[in-house]
């Protein structure tokens, strides 16, 4: 993105993510193959799977968010990058979401027809700290 005059900045997936999710599916993948029973085969063997496609999606699309003086930048499904101007942004901000009796904070973009939602685990920082972060790049846009 261009810097529009403004700060630049991006979040993303801790470096050190993806080489865990691969020496996992690695691990599973040996699991799989080395392993007798029909079960536990195919529960390594999708194990694997999984987390091969999760360390390749962390790996290739490592940088889930980025802004700068012109608007945001989000990852929207697999990997595809969307950039929002700052004029199409209604709220930044963390919100808190509850189900099973666990709670989870998450990164809120809100576009007012789209609300992108971002984890810790997914930008590598603290959520109010992203927030506020881009909140500030949003208002000094907004003020030009």
């Amino acid at each position: 993105m261009s810097d529009g005059g403004a700060e630049a900045a991006q979040w993303s997936v801790p470096r050190w993510l993806p080489a865990a999710e691969g020496l996992l599916a690695a691990i599973f993948a040996a699991t799989a193959v080395a392993t007798g029973d029909r079960l536990a085969t195919l529960m390594a063997a999708a194990a694997a799977v999984i987390l091969a496609g999760f360390a390749a999606r962390d790996f290739l699309v490592g940088v889930r968010v980025s802004a700068d003086g012109t608007g945001v930048t989000v990852v929207e499904g697999l990997a595809r990058r969307r950039t929002v101007p700052w004029a199409e942004v209604v709220a930044v901000g963390v919100g808190g979401r509850g189900r099973f009796g666990a709670s989870a904070n998450m990164l809120e973009i809100d576009t007012g027809y789209t609300v992108h939602l971002f984890s810790r685990r997914e930008v590598g920082a603290d959520l109010v700290a992203v927030a506020e972060a881009l909140e500030t790049l949003r208002s000094a846009a907004l003020s030009r």
